[in-house]
């Protein structure tokens, strides 16, 4: 999940709790939605906004990850 974003490509997943809690991430809650995902996808892939998937990657990384982990393992 985290790659794909850092090398600025679009994420398109099925309807998982977990992405659902990232606004990069378009969640398809069914079928039609995937589909329409895809569709709008491939008209905005030289849009500015995918520069905003570089800036979650890199708040994402695992040096910055690691210590969240940590803390709620201690």
């Amino acid at each position: 999940l985290f790659e794909y974003c850092a090398a600025n490509k679009p994420v398109i997943s099925t309807n998982i709790r977990e992405c659902s809690q990232y606004s990069v991430i378009k969640v398809a809650k069914n079928r039609k939605d995937f589909i329409g995902y895809v569709k709008d996808i491939k008209h905005e892939r030289n849009n500015i906004s995918y520069l905003s998937n570089l800036d979650f990657a890199i708040l994402n990384t695992w040096d910055s990850r690691l210590p969240q982990i940590l803390n709620k393992i201690k």
